[in-house]
């Protein structure tokens, strides 16, 4: 999938081990997504989770919780999309490889399953959170890394 001239791959890996994020690594470079001296704000409009996909609450908040405590930047829910700077979609299912991705720095489309099994399956909690704090990144401002513990890689490993 090709987002104005940026290929996005698929952030999914598994690994036996929990992924530490390198906080430092976000202070350190939290200048580059806004001046210290002010809060960097963000009014996210947030599509209603499907019943079918009750693994997909708290997410969001979870995502918007770790960028707040680890860079300057302040997220406020908005009630519709009219005044929005980010909008979080869910998708059954993304297309082809990718599980989550970011459309005009603005769109977060989260997958929230996949049928690669034949059987469509729901991603856990855990999987949806990192998801949305990857492409959350995004929209503030971060790009892939090549830290495969950093949330910012372009595989995100979890157990």
């Amino acid at each position: 999938m090709n987002f104005e001239g940026v290929t996005i791959k698929k952030i999914i890996s598994i690994s036996d081990s929990d992924t530490e994020y390198k906080v430092s690594d976000y202070k350190k470079h939290a200048s580059k997504i806004s001046d210290h001296s002010s809060v960097k704000r963000y009014f996210v409009y947030v599509e209603p989770v499907p019943a079918w996909a009750p693994s997909a609450k708290g997410s969001v908040a979870d995502a918007i919780n770790f960028w707040q405590s680890h860079t300057n930047v302040q997220f406020s829910y908005a009630d519709s999309i009219k005044h929005t700077t980010v909008v979080v979609k869910w998708i059954k299912e993304a297309d082809g490889p990718y599980a989550g991705y970011v459309i005009d720095g603005k769109i977060i489309e989260i997958g929230l399953g996949d049928s690669d099994c034949g059987k469509w399956q729901p991603y856990d909690s855990k999987l949806l959170s990192s998801l949305l704090k990857h492409e959350l990144g995004h929209v503030i401002g971060f790009q892939h890394t090549s830290d495969q513990n950093d949330i910012m890689n372009q595989q995100i490993s979890f157990q």
